[in-house]
């Protein structure tokens, strides 16, 4: 076996049918460029690119030195430096084949290059997957390998076998989630759709890895599929065919899976990256950059590896066409605009705007953004961007109106309260009282959060479990004293309002507001309870399904309706308090609102403390909204 670079060539390299397919398109594709990186290639083969999520280091394979080896370049400026071997670690690079390295990447590296104070506040597992050549002990003649990836991506080390994914056949190419929860290879085993097939294998409870599943006939076919790359948001695929209907030779394939599970069909991604020769191994994060191996003429020789900008591939970016006006005037206006993300509170872009005509910018789904919009003569606005779909058109025209000449008087009567309600199980949506963590714990262990791994695991892991139940009495004595205010003080003082108003007055509510606040970590999960709605910040209804993915926003909004549920089931249910209240709801006079304020970018460095509901009660006039 000259080296892994050589068989993976010898299998995939078929030839395929001249046929062309349907492929994928890109507003930006013809700013799409390409060069070879030809200060990391040589004669040799270089393959499998892997950048760590602070951007300052790419991974790679060679057989520069007989085996294949893992390698790296450091980022300087604009450029990659010198190559060198990887810091040695017995378990890593060896006398035999090694290499095809994959980590977790955090979702907002794909909206930016991530410092490491970054990441420190984000959770990313340090977890990688590589392939081996067969070691002794090992299965097959190529294995699946769990390592270690320090946060910075400065060290590889700590490799560990992967029985569950390893047969007797070619196990490689492994690609893991962001999360974690998942590592999509590529292997030859029997059983397949024919050559190599790609397979799936879900993070257990104990920490290792199911048996693995083959991803279907939408994906596989009797060609070979390999060399994938799962994109951090854990649900765009992308791999290597030597299907018909490609350019020739291997062609680069983007396919997607939908909130059930279920895989979509394969798009080749087109003329622009693939050719007649062999195109694999592609990795793309962000909107800057992709990376992928070729052995197209003009190389440096063999496999090389091609950064291509701008990544017109990266999954997910819905055009936004935004746009200020005047809504007394009914004319459009000049102005500038900042995107924010809202976790980190960083700008995405900066627009400026001439006044007629909209400005359109890809923005990625799946986050939180902040509109800062500012135009000559009014106040500037700040508008909430969240949960839009991806891979479509949206417009967000941005309103303003003349402020009123004279201020509305103050009302009568002030009547408000707060009450703040941290440290919820990590990634759940119920409170952590004592009665519901003990139900967590028992849907966790036999019921339907069984494989919910997005939850922190109280059933199994003592520490998250004892952790939380000390914490519950904090957040019982925190809803205890909130019940007793509005027993004792709210609800009473509301109705003794009521009753020294004239019939002639304006009708007004008790308007009750519950916001719900997630930690700024990534969520990749699938909500399977019943439909549930709330609001995001400017008052749109918000659904979410069963099978519908979670993401921060959904769980903020999730947290924030079942608090609603949970308080007004509380009240009609207590002796004490249940006069006063059945009183005011059935008069129409309480409100309701559950609203997503995402993630909490106040409460302070504690992640616990984060993870929270803030309760607002407020007296507000008919037509009036005393919450936002």
């Amino acid at each position: 076996m000259r080296s892994l670079s050589v068989a993976l060539l010898l299998v995939i390299c078929a030839a395929a049918a001249p046929a062309r397919a349907q492929h994928y398109r890109d507003p930006d594709e013809a700013k799409f460029t390409v060069s070879n990186l030809r200060s990391i290639n040589t004669d040799a083969d270089e393959y499998a690119p892997f950048v760590t999520a602070n951007g300052r280091w790419i991974y790679f394979t060679t057989s520069r030195v007989g085996s294949s080896d893992l390698f790296r370049a450091r980022r300087a400026g604009s450029e990659w430096g010198n190559p060198g071997p990887i810091p040695p670690d017995p378990t890593v690079n060896t006398a035999l084949d090694d290499g095809s390295l994959s980590g977790a990447i955090p979702p907002l590296a794909q909206l930016f290059e991530l410092s490491d104070h970054d990441l420190a506040g984000l959770y990313v597992p340090e977890l990688g997957v590589f392939t081996s050549g067969k070691r002794s002990g090992g299965a097959g003649d190529a294995d699946l390998y769990l390592v270690t990836i320090s946060r910075d991506g400065e060290r590889i080390r700590e490799a560990a076998k992967l029985p569950s994914l390893n047969t007797s056949a070619w196990e490689a190419q492994g690609t893991i989630a962001s999360d974690g929860s998942f590592i999509i290879f590529s292997s030859n085993r029997s059983g397949g759709s024919g050559g190599m097939d790609l397979y799936i294998a879900n993070r257990t409870a104990g920490g290792g890895y199911s048996d693995p599943v083959n991803l279907g006939e939408n994906v596989n076919s009797s060609a070979n599929e390999c060399a994938p790359f799962i994109a951090p948001d854990g649900r765009t695929l992308y791999f290597a065919s030597t299907r018909q209907g490609g350019f020739g030779g291997s062609d680069l394939y983007m396919v997607r899976r939908d909130s059930s599970g279920a895989w979509g069909m394969p798009k080749n991604l087109g003329e622009r990256i693939n050719t007649s020769a062999n195109e694999l191994f592609f990795f793309g994060v962000g909107r800057a950059h992709c990376y992928f191996a070729s052995d197209r003429p003009g190389g440096v020789g063999g496999l090389d590896l091609y950064e291509a900008s701008p990544n017109i591939f990266a999954p997910g970016n819905s055009l936004i066409r935004f746009s200020l006006n005047d809504t007394t005037r009914h004319g459009a206006l000049p102005g500038h605009i900042r995107i924010m993300e809202s976790s980190l509170g960083r700008a995405v872009a900066e627009l400026d705007l001439s006044g007629s005509d909209t400005v359109a910018l890809p923005l990625l789904s799946g986050f939180s953004y902040r509109v800062q919009a500012a135009a000559a003569g009014f106040p500037e606005r700040e508008l909430a961007l969240a949960d839009f779909p991806g891979d479509t058109t949206i417009n967000f025209p941005v309103n303003f109106g003349h402020p009123p000449a004279v201020a509305p008087p103050a009302p009568v009567f002030n009547f408000t309260s707060d009450m703040s309600l941290p440290f919820f199980v990590s990634g759940y949506y119920r409170m952590n009282t004592a009665a519901m963590l003990a139900d967590l714990r028992k849907r966790q262990l036999n019921g339907d959060l069984k494989s919910q791994t997005f939850i922190a695991d109280v059933a199994r892991d003592a520490a998250v479990y004892e952790e939380s139940r000390r914490l519950s009495g904090t957040v019982e004595k925190i809803l205890g004293d909130f019940v007793v205010m509005c027993q004792g003080d709210y609800f009473p003082k509301f109705l003794a309002y009521l009753k020294e108003r004239k019939p002639t007055d304006p009708k007004e509510y008790l308007e009750i507001t519950i916001y719900g606040y997630a930690d700024p970590r990534p969520i990749i999960g699938v909500y399977n309870e019943k439909p549930v709605t709330f609001l995001d910040t400017n008052g749109r209804e918000v659904t979410v399904s069963p099978g519908d993915p979670l993401d921060n926003f959904k769980l903020a909004g999730l947290r924030a309706h079942y608090a609603v549920e949970y308080f007004d089931g509380l009240f009609r249910s207590s002796p004490k308090m249940r006069r006063d209240y059945i009183s005011l709801a059935d008069q129409g006079l309480i409100r309701w609102r559950a609203i997503s304020e995402s993630v909490d970018a106040v409460s302070g460095e504690d992640l616990g403390t984060k993870r929270r509901i803030k309760a607002s009660i407020r007296k507000v006039r008919e037509g009036e909204s005393g919450g936002m």
